[in-house]
Order: structure tokens, then sequence, then C-alpha cells
């Protein structure tokens, strides 16, 4: 399970995620953590969320 994970990309947290993370949590009734996730997905490249 371990080497599945490990294989996932890595996004590091940067200053621009916060404010598209603010955003998400408004515009779509999200926790701020939930819409940081999805922000975080959407850069490594997710096509679902």
């Amino acid at each position: 399970m371990i080497d599945t994970y490990s294989a996932w990309p890595t996004v590091i947290l940067d200053p621009a995620l916060i404010p598209a993370a603010t955003r998400l949590e408004e515009e779509e009734q999200l926790s701020f953590w939930d819409a940081l996730i999805v922000e975080a997905a959407r850069l490594s490249g997710a096509t679902r969320y």
C-alpha cells in the first residue's frame, strides 16, 4: 500500500493555493481544508474532483 501511495505526485503548498482555496471554499460551501485539497489535486493534474 505504501508503494501505491508513494507513486502519487506530491504538491508543495505554496502561497498561490491559499487564495484559490479560499475562493473555492466560498463558491462551493466547502471547508477551507477540503477546498485546499481540491486545489492541490487540480494543481497536480487531477481530472476528477
